[in-house]
Formats: C-alpha cells, sequence, structure tokens
C-alpha cells in the first residue's frame, strides 16, 4: 500500500485541482467523493473509483467503505495534513476517492 505524507506530493497537487476546479474535473472527467456515505452512494451508482484515500487517524483500514473497493481500485494511506488539504468539509470521516 502507498503512503503519503506530504501536502506537496504532486498527486495531491493533482487532486487540490480536481477538487477545486471544475475545468479540471470536465477535462479529466473525474472528481473527488469525500466521506464513506457519498463513497457509498457513487460504488451503489457504478462509478468506478480509481483511487481510495484514507487517513488512519481518522478511519480505520478495515472500514466498510474501503473493503467495499474492487481490487483496482489503488488505495492510499496519507497523512492528517494531506488529509486536511484535500477535505472540503469540516467534520469529515477520513475517507476520499476520485
Amino acid at each position: 500500500m502507498k503512503q503519503i505524507t506530504s501536502p506537496h506530493n504532486p498527486l495531491i497537487k493533482q487532486l487540490v485541482q480536481l477538487k477545486d476546479k471544475s475545468r479540471e474535473r470536465k477535462k479529466s472527467g473525474q472528481f473527488v467523493i469525500e466521506g464513506q456515505r457519498e463513497l457509498s452512494l457513487a460504488m451503489e451508482g457504478s462509478y468506478q473509483i480509481e483511487t481510495l484515500l484514507f487517513c488512519p487517524e481518522l478511519i480505520s483500514l478495515n472500514d466498510s467503505a474501503i473493503q467495499l473497493s474492487n481490487g483496482s481500485t489503488e488505495i492510499i494511506e496519507i497523512s492528517k495534513e494531506v488529509y486536511q488539504k484535500l477535505a472540503h468539509r469540516e467534520t469529515t470521516e477520513g475517507i476520499l476517492a476520485v
């Protein structure tokens, strides 16, 4: 499993652009999902989850949303600092997906 601890990581910078800019979302055809409920709804709606990011300080790896991801989903552990840079909501659950 990959780990990212720096908010200056190129992938994190790309995800911040995806989160903040509609032009990036339209260009890539991707968007950031934040929270367990939203992730479960996206999976039920047959959206393909390419990358799952979680902060172990906020959510367990054994959590149901993480277990629901299929084998083709890349799972990345991120630090709390990185998570705070990516998260949009104040109260959050420690899980993001693209």
